[in-house]
């Protein structure tokens, strides 16, 4: 009973999140979900979310971490599978210097 309220109280922080996220508040967004990773670690949609929300941020070492814990918690997760591959090259590129933490490059636009 006491772990269903728990699990209940993550997906709402995840809700709550995730309109953070869609407001463009990224501090306030990765606060909400690191509760509810931490209310409910056994759920791959938080770590899901958690990992958008570093993705935005520019946090793409974090993003990674949460998009591979996902993964290990639901193989058979495409988006989060789609976005750990995306957040590895974010993280390339931004090793690399062409692209700002905020995921804007600073390459030339191409040739059409």
């Amino acid at each position: 009973m006491q772990r269903d309220r728990a699990i209940d109280e993550a997906f709402d922080y995840m809700e709550h999140g995730a309109a953070l996220l869609e407001a463009g508040d990224f501090d306030s967004a990765i606060e909400h979900l690191q509760k509810a990773t931490a209310l409910a670690p056994e759920l791959p949609q938080t770590w899901f979310h958690l990992g958008i929300a570093y993705d935005d941020s520019g946090a793409f070492d974090q993003a990674v971490d949460s998009y591979n814990r996902a993964i290990r918690l639901q193989r058979d997760f495409p988006e989060a599978w789609n976005n750990l591959g995306f957040a590895h090259h974010q993280r390339e590129a931004w090793a690399s210097n062409s692209v700002s933490p905020d995921g804007k490059s600073s390459l030339p636009d191409p040739v059409p």
